[in-house]
């Protein structure tokens, strides 16, 4: 593995690495945020398949944005609820239409990012979620966003009902 995919794995890159026996570099995994201010857009997700996402053009990695016709700073206040009850979560960045949080997991430590990006205009939740390091995810981001998911439209849907 190069210097330049050392530096970017560091020890627990290196670990799993070693685990799956992979030479593949995952520099291209480690981007997140919005790519521009004028035309908010989650960063797109990198070729290997630990990454999904409801703005990619990748079919096998698209998930459905999340519908919401509550004031958009009450949809931050409900995604913060649902994903801060979650094991191993830190709020990384907020902003008045975005939110990013990493995941550790249990066993290896690896950190995984998940993004929101509220689009007021079209009344969308936007997400994105990838593993920093490693190539496949055995499934875990899309587990994981399809239960968030699950729990932000519930609790949106109690809001909306006990007003």
């Amino acid at each position: 593995m190069s210097d330049q995919c050392d530096s970017v794995l560091g020890n627990e890159g290196y670990l799993f690495q070693q685990l799956i026996r992979s030479k593949r570099c995952a520099l291209g995994q480690y981007s997140f945020g919005i790519n521009t201010m004028s035309d908010p857009q989650l960063k797109p997700c990198p070729e290997s398949p630990n990454c999904v996402s409801t703005q990619t053009q990748q079919k096998s990695k698209q998930m459905d944005p999340i519908p919401f016709t509550l004031d958009p700073k009450e949809v931050l206040k409900v995604i913060k609820s649902v994903v801060e009850n979650l094991p191993s979560t830190h709020l990384e960045k907020e902003s008045i239409n975005y939110l990013h949080y990493t995941f550790k997991s249990k066993i290896f430590r690896f950190i995984d990012d998940v993004e929101f990006l509220i689009d007021a205009e079209q009344k969308l939740i936007h997400f994105r979620s990838a593993s920093r390091t490693g190539y496949s995810d055995m499934g875990v981001n899309k587990k994981r966003m399809t239960e968030i998911t699950a729990g932000i439209v519930q609790a949106m849907e109690s809001r909306t009902t006990s007003r």
